[in-house]
């Protein structure tokens, strides 16, 4: 399947996304350089094309879809080990995460997860993200995302994927 068509500019916007940058710095960079480029707008036509909502989903949408690689949005030198250190319903969140099509996770994904928390589900797996992304030492959700889908990957290269990853639900109709 040929990956949707994005412009450059937009491909920049995923990718200073995918590394940390939150939505608003996107915005001062651009805005500095292009007078007003539209970031928000610009990300919605993403999110059209893609025919997913929010951020995190549109940067893992393009990982998923060869747009963009993992190698150009995570740091070299990263130390891999720390996904040892997370709960295994905190990988189970990050997993589905990097099948969703939308910010949240549906109620079926929530379902899945079989959450027994007396906390609302949408927060636990806020919070349980939180959680991850200080114990990784990430900025934001959708950096945590695109840690854990470079670990899966280098997991799967290694013959060593201790998550069972779910084939790549986003390129499909």
């Amino acid at each position: 399947e040929n990956p949707a068509v994005i412009s450059n500019q937009q491909i920049n916007i995923l990718r200073l996304l995918g590394q940390g940058n939150s939505l608003q710095e996107v915005c001062r960079q651009f805005g500095d350089r292009k007078r007003g480029f539209g970031v928000g707008k610009e990300l919605g036509k993403i999110c059209d094309t893609f025919g997913v909502s929010g951020e995190t989903a549109a940067v893992v949408h393009a990982l998923n879809t060869g747009i963009l690689k993992t190698e150009e949005l995570v740091e070299k030198d990263f130390d891999w080990t720390l996904f040892n250190d997370l709960r295994p319903m905190q990988i189970s969140i990050l997993e589905a995460l990097t099948h969703a099509r939308r910010e949240a996770l549906g109620e079926g994904e929530l379902a899945s997860l079989n959450i027994s928390s007396s906390e609302d589900p949408q927060y636990y797996v806020r919070r349980s993200i939180r959680l991850a992304r200080d114990k990784l030492g990430l900025e934001n959700e959708t950096q945590t995302v695109v840690y854990y889908y470079a670990f899966r990957e280098r997991q799967k290269e290694q013959g060593d994927l201790t998550v069972p990853a779910r084939e790549t639900i986003l390129t499909k109709e």
